[in-house]
């Protein structure tokens, strides 16, 4: 709601080319971030905990200050190597080196940003759940009332404050909550800082490094190719409509990540039990996401201009394709976690790539020919791909198939949302509302009563 309520302000203050510079500024440092901060939020919660839950002490309070010592260093080395490459980074990003010292400044998000990572992981180590959900409340209410100030005060030259007040504010909270928690300490004369355990930290990291650079220069080579080939307005619809698209799949992803993971780890030896689960997983993921799916692509020429403003209104096509992809993201994510868990790195790198691949070939190709809504097309393309290499690896690695209820699940949601995309291009918007509502209600009455059956709820 707090980003919700941002996202207006931010719209009707700075426009869609002030919002595309501001995407490439987050997609900037986002980059960056991912590479200095090298996998710790991952792999130092790992470490801790599995410390933590040995009742070693001693392991314990040098996992802690290997960890510390690592983000602090990494924070440093992050933030000099931003602002020194600031020109290069303008360029690149923007054609010209106009933004060097916006860019230059914002070096400060990405020591802010390992850090406030730093803090987080010691809260979810200790399993302070309460403290991190408060992290994120506090964090989104002050930092976004931070950067409003700002765009209040200074337009579009409140950019750069904006952004860097919400890192700092961020840091600032995440600090505060862990300030409090206790660890346990080094004995005397006990080495704080062990390299095994670094380098354990950083190899385990290195996988979760490697698909955020790759998904934030992707992101940041589909925001340039906008901006040099539409403008910087382009590149403002696409930020607006890609945050839009992934507002009810974020919830799901997220959850599949933070309970999937770990109970599908515990069986990692049974390819049986964790096909089962994958299909299970498959299926809860298909029944939460798709109403949220169709609401949006029903909804979208009215949550456009609601949410942001009249201006992004050329953006409402490319939010219904973008939603698409959403829902092929769904189906294929519970599989990715097969190869994670059997650690298969190089076939699932290689799926990125390729997925990758054919999003940033799509836009290239037909940037000219459709404009902007070129990206929806490209994100379609890319996650359809993704989910057939996911179908292909898993079943090479644990002999996965979709179970027949998945299957008719799959079909039941494409057959929605093409009825979907259809009310919505060949109706006017009151007669799209109401038949859309129609099959909204229908869709989603189904998908709540499989829900039911499937927790037993019913």
């Amino acid at each position: 709601m707090v980003s919700l309520v941002r996202g207006k302000i931010v719209a009707l203050t700075l426009g869609p080319v002030g919002l595309g510079v501001m995407g490439a500024y987050m997609s900037v440092t986002g980059l960056v971030t991912t590479l200095a901060a090298a996998g710790l939020a991952t792999s130092g919660v790992r470490e801790i905990s599995e410390a933590l839950g040995s009742k070693d002490a001693a392991r314990a309070a040098t996992a802690i200050h290997t960890f510390r010592w690592l983000s602090f260093l990494l924070a440093v080395l992050g933030t000099v190597a931003l602002a020194v490459g600031a020109g290069y980074a303008s360029e690149v990003t923007f054609g010209n080196v106009e933004h060097q010292w916006g860019i230059a400044l914002l070096s400060l998000t990405v020591g802010a940003g390992i850090l406030s990572s730093y803090f987080s992981a010691l809260l979810q180590a200790a399993g302070r759940v309460g403290k991190t959900a408060k992290v994120s409340v506090a964090s989104n209410v002050i930092g976004a009332a931070a950067s409003v100030a700002c765009f209040l005060s200074w337009g579009k030259e409140g950019i750069v404050p904006a952004l860097l007040a919400g890192a700092l504010v961020q840091t600032a909270c995440t600090w505060w909550m862990c300030r409090d928690v206790t660890f346990p300490q080094p004995a005397k004369g006990q080495k704080k800082v062990n390299r095994s355990m670094a380098w354990r930290m950083l190899t385990i990291g290195s996988y979760m490094v490697l698909l955020g650079f790759m998904l934030n220069a992707v992101n940041l080579l589909i925001r340039t190719l906008l901006i040099r080939e539409l403008g910087e307005a382009a590149a403002g619809m696409y930020q607006s409509a890609g945050g839009l698209s992934m507002m009810f799949a974020t919830f799901i992803l997220g959850a599949m990540g933070t309970d999937f993971l770990p109970r599908l780890s515990a069986v990692v030896d049974d390819s049986a039990a964790m096909n089962r689960m994958v299909n299970e997983q498959s299926s809860v993921g298909i029944l939460l996401g798709l109403p949220g799916v169709l609401g949006t692509i029903l909804a979208a020429p009215v949550l456009m201009p609601l949410l942001y403003s009249h201006e992004f209104s050329a953006g409402v096509p490319v939010l219904q394709l973008l939603a698409v992809g959403v829902y092929a993201r769904i189906i294929s994510w519970p599989m990715s976690f097969v190869l994670i868990t059997r650690k298969a790195v190089f076939i699932s790198l290689l799926c990125e790539v390729l997925a990758h691949a054919a999003h940033v070939a799509v836009i290239y190709y037909g940037i000219h020919q459709l404009g902007v809504a070129i990206t929806g097309w490209g994100a379609i393309a890319s996650f359809v791909l993704f989910t057939l290499l996911m179908r292909w690896a898993t079943g090479r690695i644990t002999g996965f198939q979709w179970s027949g209820s998945v299957l008719k699940l799959q079909w039941l949601g494409g057959f929605a949302i093409a009825a979907a995309l259809a009310i919505s291009m060949q109706l006017s918007l009151e007669w799209s509302l109401a038949a859309g509502s129609v099959l909204l209600l229908a869709v989603g009455w189904y998908c709540l009563q499989q829900l039911g059956s499937l927790s037993g709820l019913n």
